[in-house]
């Protein structure tokens, strides 16, 4: 009995104090985040270069991977997590990185789950290398070499075929060289046909868990938006779509589903105006039946006068609710999103305005409190209650010239550039 008592007391006990040591009270990472499309920019790249190296058939491959890519991936992929800020630095003494997720405010105050790793070692081979690691949970160490295969493992059920641990296997020697870190590999037996098998497993299991609801009811928004549509190019504000498909949405809604119509119509904008294989991929069968001859329409609806803003903003929107929604969108996925956002020419505020309207978009209309009164303000409002006015954000910047000015994405005259734009955001009358 008092073993068991022993042994109960543990498990009470053992969970408090391992939040105690594990949450902070300061968060590790203290940064905005970059616009998705410039994010995607780099992840695409950067998936070019790793998907050569693990399916060329010579025997070794090196992969060079600047920090700023790194960077761009983190935060790409952090956006399937709330309150989620993610950094990479390269530096001379190895690689370091930090995950910091805040958690919803406590009669205590403000918490923060930190993740830290360092990369010390400058070349190793599979354990080796691992082994030469660091890894921190709050004030927890965790060996690296028990890290890596803890991550190796949690990747084998995400994805089957054991991709985690071939992919570990794989790794010949790191090395760490500002601002880039440098990986050989060796190539992957049957990567192809894993990574087909693992794209099937996540069609089933996206079509019997339907996270982003009911394809149909998709469909019912798709083909509001076709019907809207007189074809041709022409000068139309999106409002002109926005206004009749949520005032739909709110006669579907009676007052009880407001979050789930606000859903589908954002997805069957994300459809139409910007990739609909992308979102079909995410969403399940669409169109079908009567719509199955219903394509992309790019050119159909802009913002602020620019079809290229518009893109930016449903595409940012519909990847933040497919997110929200724990579907978390892959960087094999992001060529389809700058298929539909490519043209750009250097940096600009006015897309990441864009970009940022469209994730705040979605998360004032899947969020319960706000939802019926978002579709009563779009069923009449303009453009100007859901998008910024862009007037003086700096566009066209060449990356010197970013870098200069802006100190980078990491600089303060570019994070006041942010608040300037989050701030012209809260303005709008649907986010206030």
């Amino acid at each position: 009995m008092r073993l068991a008592l022993l042994l109960l007391l543990c498990l009470l006990v053992s969970p408090v104090v391992l939040a105690v040591v594990a949450l902070q009270s300061e968060p590790a990472v203290r940064q905005a985040q970059t616009g998705v499309t410039a994010d995607a920019v780099r992840a695409k790249r950067l998936l070019k270069r790793v998907a050569r190296g693990l399916l060329t058939p010579a025997e070794q491959s090196v992969i060079v991977v600047t920090e700023g890519e790194l960077n761009s991936v983190l935060g790409f992929a952090a956006r399937s997590l709330p309150r989620t800020q993610t950094h990479v630095e390269a530096a001379a003494n190895g690689l370091h990185a930090a995950i910091s997720m805040g958690l919803p405010p406590t009669p205590l105050g403000q918490f923060y789950l930190n993740l830290r790793y360092s990369l010390i070692a400058r070349a190793g081979a599979g354990e080796e290398t691992a082994a030469q690691s660091r890894l921190s949970l709050g004030d927890i160490a965790v060996p690296g070499a028990i890290a890596a295969m803890v991550g190796a493992k949690v990747l084998d059920l995400g994805l089957g075929e054991r991709l985690g641990t071939r992919f570990l296997d794989s790794i010949r020697a790191v090395s760490v060289e500002p601002p880039a870190i440098v990986v050989t590999v060796a190539p992957i037996k049957d990567l192809k046909s894993s990574l087909r098998l693992a794209a099937a497993r996540a069609r089933n299991m996206r079509d019997e868990i339907a996270l982003l609801g009911d394809p149909e009811t998709v469909g019912i928004y798709l083909a509001k938006l076709r019907s809207l549509d007189p074809g041709g190019r022409g000068s139309r504000s999106l409002a002109r779509f926005t206004r009749p498909l949520f005032t739909l949405a709110m006669e579907r809604s009676a007052g009880r589903r407001s979050v789930s119509e606000n859903r589908a119509a954002i997805l069957a904008m994300a459809m139409y105006f910007g990739n609909a294989r992308l979102f079909e991929a995410m969403i399940g069968r669409v169109r079908t039946g009567a719509l199955a001859g219903v394509g992309s329409r790019q050119g159909a609806a802009k913002l602020a006068g620019r079809n290229d803003l518009m893109l930016h903003f449903i595409i940012s929107a519909g990847l933040k609710v497919a997110s929200m929604s724990g579907i978390s969108y892959t960087i094999g996925e992001v060529k389809e999103l700058l298929d539909a956002a490519r043209g750009g020419s250097g940096f600009s505020f006015a897309d990441l305005a864009a970009d940022r309207a469209g994730v705040r978009f979605a998360e004032v209309a899947v969020n319960s409190e706000s939802a019926a009164l978002l579709q009563r303000l779009l069923a009449s409002g303009d453009e100007a209650a859901f998008f910024p006015d862009i007037v003086g954000l700096p566009e066209g910047l060449d990356e010197r010239r970013f870098e200069a000015t802006y100190g980078g994405l990491e600089g303060a005259a570019y994070t006041a550039m942010v608040r300037e734009i989050d701030a012209r955001i809260a303005r709008c009358p649907a986010y206030r």
